[in-house]
């Protein structure tokens, strides 16, 4: 998927998805990806191929 004109893509392939998210303690140290990917990115989404395998996608504006 390209990304628009003035904007950069990245897609991350995660393998043994964690299920705990933003519900976890605030001295954690993982669990918060997406929130920060969502607050980031014009756009973003979330392709699952099985229980153990997704692929987080966001296009981030660049700077003129």
């Amino acid at each position: 998927m390209p990304a628009p004109r003035g904007a950069g893509f990245v897609a991350v392939l995660r393998q043994l998805v964690r299920r705990d998210g933003p519900g976890s303690s605030p001295e954690a140290e993982s669990g918060r990806g997406l929130v920060l990917v969502a607050g980031c990115a014009g756009r973003w989404g979330c392709e699952v191929r099985d229980t153990c395998t997704k692929t987080v996608w966001a296009e981030i504006a660049c700077p003129p």
